[in-house]
């Protein structure tokens, strides 16, 4: 598992630091200086290089929004236990759901875009004795993006709130927690024209007010096009629990694969995730869709 960790810990960086060996290629590239989604389509690169870099490396301006509904199906019948070894939960256990959610923003200055997220789940739990339901909205996460800079490449900030709808969070399955999260994060993304792809790179803290310890979540991502209206993601999403006294510590890490369609004025994206590692939690897998687009 150490081994494994350290060539996954090694990929990550890799991701980071493999695009500046082509950033002498395409350092003089026009694209590089203009990241925002209206100058993307007055590019002169291709229209398969517009459509598939647009995807990753965008920001708002003043009046601009986006949306985008986001759906995963989830299914687990072991866990990660606190010294990170995998376990089948006892007495046959397995347990799935789905989950829903509605993503929306806006640029209020080409600096500012509000964004809002509302969170539906539908979560499953079986074993030997019994089986049961439970569904209901979790949460409304309300935050704020803010743009550092677009060139070399694009770079903001982004702040949000975790705020829990009023359920019973004693059913079993449990859909979440009462506990307010608030989460910073530094978000970048980098265009490769020539390549025909991009890479996203986000780092953060996560403050959590109750009882699980607070959390560095991480992400990495590269995309490449694979045609002119397709191209395929591979990303890496996790967090890692700080370990504080007296607190429950989660950390995991799963890797998504899956391509993104363009449908007229959408754009449609599906694939499979599976938890590589992780502590106090599911080992699970997943299938998730999402359609979204800007107006």
């Amino acid at each position: 598992m150490r081994k494994f960790k350290t060539i996954l810990l090694i990929t990550l960086l890799s991701l980071a630091f493999i695009p500046r060996i082509f950033a002498e290629i395409d350092e003089d590239s026009e694209f590089l200086q203009k990241s925002s989604i209206k100058n993307i389509l007055k590019n002169e690169l291709s229209e398969r290089g517009a459509w598939g870099l647009r995807q990753g490396v965008w920001f708002l301006k003043k009046g601009e929004s986006y949306a985008e509904i986001y759906s995963k199906y989830y299914w687990h019948n072991r866990q990660f236990d606190s010294n990170g070894d995998k376990h089948r939960w006892g007495y046959s256990g397995k347990g799935h759901e789905t989950e829903t959610e509605l993503k929306l923003e806006h640029g209020l200055t080409n600096k500012h875009t509000l964004m809002v997220s509302v969170n539906y789940k539908d979560a499953t739990w079986e074993d030997a004795f019994k089986r049961s339901s439970t569904s209901g909205l979790v949460y409304i996460r309300p935050g704020l993006k803010y743009l550092l800079f677009e060139k070399p490449y694009l770079a903001y900030l982004q702040f949000k709130l975790k705020l829990p709808f009023d359920f019973d969070e004693h059913t079993t399955p449990s859909i979440g927690t009462h506990q307010i999260d608030a989460e910073i994060k530094l978000m970048t993304a980098q265009t490769w024209p020539k390549l025909n792809g991009y890479t996203k790179l986000e780092f953060g803290f996560r403050e959590r007010y109750e009882e699980p310890t607070n959390e560095i979540p991480y992400f990495a991502q590269f995309a490449y096009n694979i045609s002119d209206n397709a191209l395929i993601e591979l990303s890496l999403d996790g967090q890692k629990g700080l370990g504080e006294a007296g607190k429950v510590a989660e950390d995991w890490a799963k890797f998504t694969i899956g391509p993104v369609f363009r449908i007229g004025l959408l754009n449609l994206k599906f694939g499979y995730g599976i938890t590589l590692f992780g502590k106090n939690t599911t080992a699970a897998e997943e299938f998730y869709s999402a359609i979204y687009g800007w107006f």
